[in-house]
């Protein structure tokens, strides 16, 4: 760590290939690096005591999440029935944070596509109904 200067900045490759370091062995190495660079070994644990298996970041898209999240925006799709989805997933306490935050930024969205679409009917119905009374005039 002492070769990232007093500031302990890194560049965002420093970091990825640190984390690919960390990420990549297969052996077990318990040292423990703190702010101040000084590492401390950590004591072996009693043999009676098994040691739980590390789990570590899954890389690449899961076949499984991607299907949930698909079968999520077509049933939001659907007219009718996507807005009682809509709030029956914001309400259950079984749906997980990233499916409501999802859903609150597609509640914002339709929002937002409802309020154009209404202003653009408004300005339409506004120019043309200005648009017949002159054609009305000019054919009477």
């Amino acid at each position: 760590m002492d070769e990232y200067g007093k500031n302990s900045k890194m560049s965002l490759d420093e970091v990825l290939e640190l984390y690919n370091r960390q990420d990549g062995g297969d052996e077990k190495d318990d040292t423990a690096i703190y702010e101040d660079s000084q590492e401390i070994q950590e004591k072996p644990l009693p043999v009676n005591i098994e040691r739980k298996p590390v789990h570590r970041r899954r890389r690449g898209a899961s076949f499984a999440e991607a299907c949930s999240w698909f079968q999520t925006i077509c049933w939001l799709n659907i007219p009718v029935f996507g807005l009682f989805y809509m709030f029956v997933l914001l309400i259950r306490k079984k749906t997980s944070r990233h499916k409501k935050n999802f859903i609150i930024g597609y509640i914002m969205y339709k929002a937002l596509v409802w309020l154009l679409a209404i202003v653009l009917l408004y300005w339409l119905y506004k120019t043309g109904i200005g648009f017949i009374d002159g054609i009305l005039k000019y054919v009477a």
